[in-house]
């Protein structure tokens, strides 16, 4: 009987487990977006750096607070960063007919909450901008959508933002399925969003396939929380990549990423300036380190400002990277002691973050010109505390948004 009650248990918590894996989206207006921009031209990079900058709201404070990051991310999209309700927004669009208009969505990061956005310059102010010129002032004006209700929003420019000399790491390539991203974690498609997002790096998760292909795979076990398939089991490893490819789709249905694949995604389709490869067995380390060679001299040949960081989270990993015989042509980052930082020659310590500032270890790390990452760090009122009061040189974060309001504005 107590046999048949485990039984019973195990079936119910699998049974409300597997429900939770099936997580439903929030509907992104696309059809709108894309009427509100047809015919736009993208704006230079220097018209974009213009624009960059901390906002306030006058219209629209109720629902989104005093304050707002407004920056170009990426190639073309724009992000507006809040702190209020942790929101985000991602728009599209540029200049038509004299005019810099720009729509999209706006989210509440916590829930399922989202609207559609559009914001427009004015002729005079957009005239000054296209022109390459500096406007005495900045102001967005527009409208959005809300509990069935279109609101009025205003923001006006405040100040410049400053330098970007702080790396915003986005965890599992953009954050979680559970954060209902537009796409699942661990994809290319959720890495090409990810600066969207506010990050300037992202952390992937490398797994090998029982034909040692690298692959972005968080767990060691296939299951509903990553794939939509009911019917596989076991190990990832268990898998060739020609069947996983195939016939198994992640919760979006994109397809299980090669590593290769995504380091071709992130220099040609990408501005990110750094990769965490989270290495999940030692035996990935041999198989991806000539890789990672490859792929650093080709973002070198097209003039692309990235670093590569191979991650060592055990000893385990850390033994097999210091086996290998070209270990001084990666850049290793090291979760371990600051004896094994220097042991390994990491270019970059990663403490977890409930270990606190660490601001003698961190001095010494940057008297030998390491870098120091702290992971992964989620609560708004540490992260705050982190950036103004620690010496980090970067956060990874589920919520890369929220790291770059902190950052921008303090």
């Amino acid at each position: 009987m107590r046999k048949f009650s485990k039984i019973i248990s195990f079936l119910f918590v699998a049974f409300f487990y597997s429900c939770e894996m099936d997580i439903l989206l929030p509907e992104i207006p696309q059809d709108k977006i894309d009427n509100s921009i047809k015919g736009f031209k993208h704006l230079t990079e220097f018209q974009k750096k213009l624009i960059n900058g901390v906002y306030i709201f006058s219209d629209g404070k109720n629902d989104f607070g005093d304050t707002a990051v407004v920056k170009f991310s990426g190639k073309n999209s724009l992000s507006i960063f809040v702190k209020k309700k942790q929101t985000y927004c991602v728009l599209y669009g540029g200049e038509l007919k004299g005019i810099i208009r720009h729509a999209g969505y706006w989210r509440y990061s916590l829930n399922e909450k989202l609207g559609f956005i559009e914001l427009e310059i004015d002729e005079n102010t957009s005239t000054s901008i296209l022109n390459d010129e500096m406007p005495t002032s900045i102001t967005f004006n527009g409208k959005y959508e809300i509990d069935g209700e279109e609101k009025t929003i205003t923001l006006t420019y405040l100040h410049q933002l400053k330098e970007p000399n702080y790396y915003i790491i986005a965890h599992r390539g953009g954050g979680r399925n559970i954060d209902r991203l537009p796409a699942s974690e661990n994809s290319i498609e959720l890495i090409e969003f990810s600066e969207a997002l506010g990050a300037n790096g992202i952390e992937i998760d490398i797994q090998l396939t029982k034909d040692k292909v690298p692959v972005l795979f968080h767990d060691e076990y296939l299951s509903k929380r990553l794939i939509n398939q009911d019917f596989f089991i076991g190990k990832i490893s268990d898998y060739n990549y020609e069947f996983l490819d195939k016939f198994v789709t992640l919760k979006q249905n994109e397809h299980i990423p090669k590593l290769e694949d995504a380091f071709q995604s992130i220099i040609y389709n990408t501005t990110l300036q750094a990769i965490w490869l989270d290495i999940k067995t030692p035996e990935v380390v041999g198989i991806i380190a000539p890789l990672i060679v490859k792929y650093q001299l080709l973002a070198k040949e097209v003039n692309r400002d990235l670093e590569i960081y191979l991650g060592i989270p055990d000893e385990s990993v850390l033994d097999a990277y210091l086996q290998l015989p070209n270990k001084n042509d990666l850049n290793a980052l090291c979760e371990l002691s600051t004896d094994l930082v220097q042991k390994s020659s990491a270019k970059v310590w990663a403490p977890r973050w409930s270990l606190g500032l660490l601001e003698d270890e961190i001095m010494q790390m940057h008297n030998n010109g390491i870098k120091v990452f702290t992971w992964t760090l989620d609560e708004e009122l540490f992260i705050k505390k982190y950036i103004q009061n620690g010496n980090f040189d970067g956060i990874l974060s589920n919520y890369p948004f929220l790291v770059a309001y902190e950052y921008y504005t303090n």
